[in-house]
């Protein structure tokens, strides 16, 4: 059995790959070494960078929404859960990502951690203003 989808940050992405995880440059060498120990889809968060996506027919940059940042408390957490409700709810992978991608956003431009995570309405404003 393989892991689907795996969303370390850089540095639990330099940790699994023995790659030093800086730019996207890194993140595409690690996460392409992460891949060939069996995973699927690899999605290194890179914070304000942005994050790299790795998988079958995928290998590209998601630029980071220019939002102003307040608190980096639980933006790994509002990724994943926004890329786990895309790919639940049938998005393709890259859809997904940016759901996450968005979702990550407006917590971080908020303070706390519960308390800053964005309603529907909000990511998908926000996933559309950058996707189309």
């Amino acid at each position: 059995d393989s892991v689907t989808v795996l969303t370390p940050n850089q540095g639990e992405a330099s940790t699994m790959s023995g790659i030093e995880v800086t730019d996207a440059v890194s993140a595409r060498s690690a996460a392409s070494a992460i891949r060939n120990l069996g995973t699927e889809t690899v999605i290194v968060t890179l914070g304000d960078q942005g994050a790299w996506i790795e998988s079958y027919g995928i290998s590209e940059l998601l630029d980071p929404f220019d939002v102003p940042v307040v608190a980096s408390v639980a933006a790994g957490d509002a990724f994943n859960g926004g890329l786990g409700v895309g790919i639940a709810s049938g998005m393709d992978l890259l859809d997904a990502a940016w759901l996450g991608m968005a979702s990550g956003a407006i917590c971080v431009s908020r303070d706390g951690a519960q308390e800053a995570m964005g309603s529907k309405t909000e990511v998908l404003a926000l996933m559309d203003s950058k996707t189309k």
